[in-house]
């Protein structure tokens, strides 16, 4: 079994889903034009001033500061911004800071790219009547880095012949095996927490057989961590039935049911109960263990290990729905206590109108987007690498477009970039590039102030799904 191989594909199921990016912008400008440089004030992280002209003068300012994940200034960072017909550019200076003054952001919205390590992001219609930008409007560039990791050792006891056996610890070490050795990583430190789950199969059908938790110390390098099972405990269970609310087109109804066979996808398919505790230490501890009915009137067998709940400082229970290649999902939020579950809607992803998956864009076509109306989206669209793995594997895309829920359609031509760049400065020199859209829905509109970039607690209580889909392919410009 090519454990690190699963240890990669759970992490990236549980934590890569979430689809968008806070980030950036829109507006329609040639990138190979002149920049018009005539009348609104444009001020940098230095004070450097300079004039050009606005088609939507006023007198407010948009500061950007961006950070990195532990609130440090970025310097250098290029923003492009368009207002109508004016195109200004900046660059963040010592403070992490880029402005742009004599706007009239309360009435007219400005879009805007900006650029860095090597990724373009763009925000589309920021500002406007309906919402009231912060100021500053702070962004976080990059991903914090992770504690390290130890790799682990050690003996496994079944509880029952041929049984699998999932080992989860602290920070996301994962061993899922039929061996009589488990291998995973672990952080170091005393008074860890792992939790293991055991279950036999005829490979769709799973039959829980107990779990453990175990409390243990780092080992020194060499030797062995604690012996593992059995597993005599009983798992708690609860049937689930489904209720597809979708179009029978839907990209659900590509998704994988959680089996066994060729391989355990139980950790990427079907109803898991995931969470993260005090010291944001990632914790997984329930499966589906059974998925029958198909798409027409399935009904799913939870199990999970009951003090994974009280363990959990957020307990973030959900339904994933992925195809075999990763390349489109759909994330749903699960009533906190799976104890309560009985019956729950699978609503349909947004998709974009027409689109063949088999036939490449131009990249001046336009595009368009179809939500449901079950909820509030917040959409990006992204560009990436064509020999990127599938998209649950992607950290970042090369090029996201961030847009409000209202915005149904842009083209890619028509966003502002810098004109002291050229496309191939972000995207790779090919042919075609993977393509696609993610969204996030809300019971609430997360642009109205700009609460989900402002308040951290917000979209925990308010969101309802993520949802995805990288499989299209468009013409590199």
């Amino acid at each position: 079994m090519t454990r690190r191989w699963l240890a990669l594909m759970a992490c990236a199921a549980l934590w890569g889903c979430a689809g968008g990016e806070k980030d950036e912008t829109d507006t329609g400008v040639d990138p190979d034009a002149p920049p018009d440089t005539t009348d609104a004030d444009v001020t940098d992280g230095t004070d450097a001033d300079e004039d050009a002209v606005s088609s939507c003068e006023g007198t407010e300012t948009l500061t950007i500061e961006f950070l990195d994940p532990l609130e440090a200034p970025i310097e250098g960072v290029v923003v492009a911004l368009e207002c109508g017909a004016t195109h200004v550019e900046a660059t963040s200076g010592a403070d992490g800071r880029v402005s742009f003054a004599d706007l009239n952001l309360s009435a007219v919205p400005v879009s805007f790219t900006y650029v860095h390590d090597g990724t373009a992001r763009t925000w589309v219609d920021a500002g406007g009547p309906e919402r009231t930008l912060p100021d500053p409007l702070s962004l976080t560039l990059g991903i914090a880095d992770t504690e390290p990791m130890v790799t682990m050792q050690g003996d496994l006891v079944h509880s029952a012949t041929d049984s699998l056996m999932l080992l989860v610890t602290e920070g996301g070490g994962i061993d899922l095996t039929t061996e009589t050795r488990y291998e995973l990583d672990t952080q170091e430190g005393t008074g860890l927490v792992m939790f293991v789950i055991e279950w036999t199969t005829d490979g769709e059908l799973g039959t829980p057989v107990g779990y453990q938790v175990v409390t243990y110390d780092s080992p020194a390098t060499g030797v062995d961590g604690p012996v593992v099972g059995p597993t005599t405990s009983t798992l708690s269970t609860v049937s689930l039935e489904l209720d597809f609310n979708i179009d029978p087109a839907s990209q659900i109804m590509s998704a994988d049911i959680p089996t066994d066979t060729p391989y355990t996808n139980r950790l990427m398919s079907g109803a898991r109960c995931v969470g993260v505790d005090a010291d944001e230490d990632f914790l997984f501890f329930g499966l589906t263990l059974s998925w029958t009915g198909g798409f027409s009137s399935p009904d799913l067998s939870v199990a999970w290990i009951p003090e994974g709940i009280t363990m959990s400082d957020q307990f973030m229970p959900d339904l994933c729905l992925v195809d075999a290649e990763r390349n489109s999902w759909a994330i749903y939020e699960l009533p906190a206590d799976p104890s309560s579950w009985t019956t729950f809607t699978v609503n349909d992803t947004p998709t974009i109108p027409g689109a063949d998956i088999a036939v490449p864009y131009g990249f001046d076509e336009e595009f368009t987007m179809s939500a449901p109306d079950w909820a509030t989206f917040f959409v990006s669209y992204h560009i990436r690498l064509p020999e990127s793995g599938g998209a649950l594997f992607q950290d970042h895309y090369q090029w996201t477009v961030i847009v409000h829920p209202e915005t149904r359609s842009f083209r890619f031509p028509d966003l502002p970039w810098p004109e002291s760049m050229d496309y191939s400065d972000v995207l790779m020199s090919a042919g075609t590039l993977r393509f696609g859209y993610s969204a996030r829905a809300y019971d609430a509109d997360p642009f109205a102030d700009y609460v989900l970039w402002t308040d951290d607690a917000w979209a925990e209580t308010h969101h309802l799904a993520s949802m995805g889909d990288s499989r299209y392919i468009i013409q590199r410009p």
